[in-house]
């Protein structure tokens, strides 16, 4: 399901495991065209620390086209764009994504942007994209990814990602996703630093977050099956703050609740 980015893309709450859809594939789809399209509303925090909730509807988007010898091409809305490819148990891709960004004012609209009141004068973050690299065995595998073209905030992060889904009977199945990430000096800066000029502008204490873990992600997701083609989702996840993401004063809650509910059509 589409959830909005952390909100990363919603708000990246679940990519939490930032899936592709290679990672971890229960079963191969036919060679061509697949994939799903359908609506969803999603319930989580208008940033990654804030006290502050937002719910918003959601577009749930996926296209996959595969080839018999080079892979299949991929189109999420939680990771982007992506090319993958499997060799028995082992996995690899490449990922085109986009980084919303923030903003100082509530997120509104059907493709939000992170962001609260409560951070005015801490100015915003750019839109950037996302170039970035996976690879894995079976249900565990890695990722990295960089930010470019964002004027000297070319943050990087590299993240842990596992996944167990279970088939329950013919129609219903339930997913378990899980991550942790690192983040370079640049992205912590970007999303949890307060520069002297920010302090001034905006009340919070300065602060220069080192590199080092970010954040561990949780995510339950069930799908149920209730006609040829079409499926009801849902979705409950959790994000923790660490580290000096977590020390961060513009963190006033260091876990964050995501839940997201929806309707798709598959084919």
């Amino acid at each position: 399901m589409t959830s909005l980015h952390q909100f990363r893309l919603t708000l990246t709450a679940a990519l939490l495991a930032y899936g592709c859809s290679a990672f971890a594939q229960e079963a191969a789809p036919p060679l061509g065209l697949s994939g799903q399209v359908g609506v969803a509303a999603v319930s989580t925090s208008t940033y990654l620390g804030s006290p502050n909730r937002v719910t918003l509807p959601a577009l749930d988007l996926g296209l996959s086209y595969r080839t018999r010898d080079w892979g299949h091409i991929d189109l999420d809305g939680r990771s982007g764009l992506s090319w993958n490819t499997e060799m028995g148990a082992f996995w690899g891709g490449i990922l085109l994504g986009v980084d919303p960004g923030r903003k100082e004012r509530k997120p509104s609209g059907g493709f939000p942007i992170p962001g609260d009141a409560r951070l005015k004068g801490m100015g915003d973050i750019r839109s950037s994209a996302q170039v970035g690299a996976m690879a894995g065995y079976g249900p565990v595998g890695v990722m990295v990814l960089k930010s470019v073209g964002s004027r000297g905030r070319e943050g990087a992060q590299f993240s842990l990602l596992a996944r167990h889904a279970m088939p329950v009977g013919d129609r219903l199945s339930l997913t378990l996703d899980a991550s942790a990430t690192w983040a370079d000096r640049k992205q912590m800066q970007a999303y949890f630093g307060v520069t002297p000029a920010q302090s001034a502008a905006s009340g919070f204490a300065a602060y220069a977050p080192k590199s080092g873990l970010e954040k561990a992600d949780l995510a339950v997701g069930v799908e149920y099956k209730i006609a040829d083609h079409w499926t009801v989702k849902g979705n409950v996840g959790a994000t923790r703050l660490l580290g000096d993401a977590r020390r961060s004063p513009i963190v006033s809650k260091p876990t964050v609740a995501t839940v997201g509910a929806g309707v798709a059509y598959q084919f």
